[in-house]
């Protein structure tokens, strides 16, 4: 039987305006838009609810309990307007229809429409070279199923963007892209999901590497064994459960990720730690400068949309 959303997070203007999209779900009409100037569409739809696969082949609107969401997205569910788990290159449409991600007019493909700008959907790699040392000058390219590109510093990673025709992400837009159109502190959620991204690794890996050997120096800490631990950094879309609203990937853990503030910022940690300089999409770190790098530090693109 087909569960519907519920709204009761939302205020008496949003409440209302859900209850007018579930009575055209349940007529079998399409969600995407509403008539009333300046009311949320999609976006309000999208949050917390999830395209589940029927025993027919088809998809419908689910809201799962918060426990049970990552099981779900495990076993193959998908986000309305976002991407179907574990099948490359395939999105659903707000009401559950699948498509192929494709230019659409706006962004390129691989990447997601947010409110004027376009953000990769995973952490970008760079086109033939290794993504387990420090990389010289490339091209950003951004897949699901592809080990992203660590070790490398935000002026390296803003021109490997520039060469792709795309720009660093600035913080306000990677936010924004992280929480989601109603704002939360994960995500794929308010809640924390332990599990759900690829963080909290029990063993640092330098000391698992290095032993009592370890002196953190920048020759360890870009000693390109660290990434193949096993445990260690994910390919791309590794943990379905860790993604956004819009159908992003990995914003909350596997890499830090540069942003392009002047001063030096990367965010939402990374698969050892993604707690101590704030918890989900507020973390965020500024000890290092632009050219830093280390195993840590990854990124993603941006560009304006067309």
């Amino acid at each position: 039987m087909m569960m519907l959303p519920t709204w009761q997070s939302y205020g008496p203007g949003l409440r209302a305006l859900g209850l007018a999209m579930l009575l055209l779900l349940a007529g079998g009409c399409s969600a995407s838009g509403v008539t009333e100037e300046g009311a949320p569409g999609d976006d309000v739809l999208a949050q917390g609810t999830l395209c589940h696969e029927t025993a027919a082949g088809t998809y419908v609107l689910l809201d799962p309990a918060p426990a049970e969401r990552l099981a779900y997205l495990l076993s193959g569910d998908g986000v309305p307007g976002g991407p179907v788990p574990g099948r490359p290159g395939r999105l659903f449409t707000s009401t559950c229809d699948v498509v192929t991600d494709t230019w659409d007019g706006a962004c390129p493909l691989g990447m997601a429409h947010i409110e004027g700008f376009c953000i990769d959907r995973w952490e970008a790699h760079l086109a033939d070279q290794s993504p387990y040392g420090v990389p010289g000058p490339g091209r950003a390219e951004t897949r699901v199923g592809v080990v992203p590109q660590g070790y490398i510093s935000a002026d390296m990673a803003a021109r490997a963007c520039q060469t792709a025709g795309k720009r660093l992400c600035t913080s306000p837009e990677w936010l924004r892209a992280c929480q989601g159109p109603v704002p939360t502190a994960y995500p794929y959620g308010e809640a924390y999901a332990e599990a759900a991204c690829n963080e909290g690794r029990a063993q640092h890996p330098v000391i698992e590497l290095f032993g009592d050997a370890a002196d953190w120096s920048r020759r360890q800490m870009n000693d390109p064994r660290l990434n193949q631990l096993p445990g260690s950094l994910a390919p791309t879309g590794s943990f379905p459960a860790c993604v956004s609203g819009e159908g992003l990937y990995d914003l909350h853990g596997n890499l830090h990720e540069w942003v392009a503030d002047a001063e030096g910022t990367f965010r939402g940690g990374f698969y050892v730690d993604a707690t101590i300089n704030g918890p989900g999409c507020s973390y965020r770190t500024t000890a290092h400068g632009r050219g830093y790098h280390d195993y840590s530090t990854g990124f993603r693109c941006c560009t304006d949309a067309r």
